[in-house]
Parts: C-alpha cells; sequence; structure tokens
C-alpha cells in the first residue's frame, strides 16, 4: 500500500498545467515515503502524453468517468472519482494550476496531522465571502482513513448560507454572515460535526493588500495565490486555468517564470 497519494483532477486544458505541477512535485518531494500520482479525467479529449511529456519512471495512474457537470460540479465529481481510487494512509488532491515550491512539502503537511487534525489546507481569504480558516481542494493533504470513514462527498452544494451559531462553528464564519459553499466546501462540515479539526495555509496574495508584506514568490502587480505554512512557501496557485492558455497566457508566463525562478534557488 502506498502511503501517499497525489490526486489531480484534469479537465479541458489542464494537461500543460498538470505537467508542471508534477515536474515542481518531483523537484520537491522528500521521497520518504511510498507515493503515486492519481489523475482524474472527467472530460473526453484530455491527453495524457501531455500531462507525462519528460516525466519518466514515475508511478502514475489514470481515472476516467465522463461527467455532465460542468465548473464546480465537475471538479467536485472528478474529486470524488479520485478519492474512490484513494488506499493510501495519507492523501493529497491538488488542483492542476497549482506548484509546489517548498523541498519536503510531503512531509511539512503529513507532520501536522493526527489523531484530532485531519485535513490540512490552503485557505480563503476572509473577503472571498465563503468558510474561513478552513481547508479548501485547490490544495490539500488528509488522513485518508478518517475520511473514507465519513464517505466524505467533494460535490458542492453551491448555496448561500447565513451562519447561525452552529455554521459559524463549522465554517469559521462570523454570526449572521452570508457564505458560499464551493467545491469541496460541505465536506467540512462532516469533519467539524464528527468532533475533528482541521489547519489551514495561509493565502498570501496581490490581491489581498493585507497580506502584502507577506509575499514572497510574486510581485504586487502579479497575478495568482501564495499558501504559506508560517514563513514557508509550500506552493503557489494561479488560477483560471480553463480559460488561461499555459503555453500562451502571458499571465501564466510571469507565474511560470516565478516557479521555475524559485525552485532554481535564484528567490
Amino acid at each position: 500500500m502506498y502511503y501517499l497519494q497525489i490526486g489531480i483532477p484534469c479537465g479541458p486544458n489542464s494537461e500543460h498545467y498538470a505537467n508542471f505541477l508534477i515536474s515542481s512535485i518531483e523537484r520537491t518531494i522528500s521521497r520518504k515515503f511510498t507515493y503515486q500520482y492519481v489523475v482524474g479525467i472527467n472530460k473526453a479529449g484530455v491527453d495524457r502524453s501531455i500531462i507525462q511529456k519528460n516525466l519518466e519512471n514515475i508511478d502514475i495512474v489514470y481515472h476516467e468517468r465522463i461527467s455532465s457537470h460542468d465548473g464546480s460540479r465537475g471538479h467536485g465529481d472528478c474529486l470524488n472519482l479520485i478519492f474512490e481510487h484513494m488506499t493510501s494512509k495519507f492523501g493529497v488532491l491538488v488542483d492542476s494550476d497549482v506548484a509546489f515550491l517548498c523541498k519536503n512539502w510531503d512531509v511539512c503537511l503529513i507532520d501536522q496531522l493526527d489523531s484530532s487534525t485531519v485535513m490540512i489546507g490552503s485557505e480563503y481569504h476572509p473577503t472571498d465571502g465563503k468558510m474561513v480558516d478552513r481547508p479548501n481542494v485547490i490544495t490539500c493533504a488528509f488522513d485518508t482513513n478518517v475520511l473514507k470513514s465519513l464517505s466524505v462527498n467533494f460535490m458542492p452544494s453551491l448555496t448561500r448560507l447565513v451562519a447561525d451559531e452552529h455554521l459559524a462553528k463549522v465554517f469559521g464564519c462570523k454570526l449572521s454572515q452570508t457564505f458560499f459553499l464551493d467545491t469541496g466546501c460541505d465536506m467540512i462540515k462532516q469533519l467539524i460535526d464528527a468532533g475533528y479539526t482541521t489547519k489551514t495555509l495561509k493565502i498570501v496574495s496581490p490581491r489581498y493588500k493585507d497580506t502584502h508584506d507577506k509575499i514572497k514568490l510574486l510581485k504586487n502587480n502579479e497575478k495568482g495565490e501564495e499558501y504559506h505554512m508560517g514563513d514557508i512557501v509550500i506552493c503557489t496557485h494561479i488560477g483560471r486555468s480553463l480559460s488561461r492558455n499555459f503555453v500562451s497566457d502571458p499571465i501564466v508566463d510571469v507565474w511560470k517564470s516565478r516557479v521555475s525562478v524559485w525552485l532554481d534557488g535564484k528567490i
């Protein structure tokens, strides 16, 4: 049995992003644990050869289920597909348009998990109108067995709720705050109601002025986010990969360049 499986949902326009992500993982993962990539494909036409271009001798499996769902629901359905095939002690789910920056990030994340804390991941900013101080599925690590025992479902309800006392406790929102349940948010209630806790990687981005003094990878006029554990930059996310061409979009070019320079030790 693998100690760690890394799940990557892939749909249209994701192949080059996934290749870049896996390349960053191969440069930063500790290799302390046995690990495997689990790629979920939810739409026809995804080119596996692009995902694996110039990546040799890696353990990667594909699971395909063509989904009628689009957007956030399509994302959730693909995460469910991946999770169905996870059998490892620990799991990671990561969007294709992420890159890892921290050496030994897998050890850093897994060391945060215990019998009480069963998930750690990237957070939303309080101004996003979503849950606060709870991990989302852009990047998250978790205890696979616990999530399996709860039969978690990553499909979003896409509902807007007003936080009463219980919902404020579950989703970290202020009392009477209106918030939106996006992909992977609903399942947080399953974890918290079962008595478990979570941790987050703090979001830092040019989009949020209150985080500007913490930016380490990007510049204040650039796009994307960084996710930090204390002073450590774990990973970065560019977002909007469905509409941004990995090869020709100037916004993505800047982000890719930042990642490459960072991994070469020049930042």
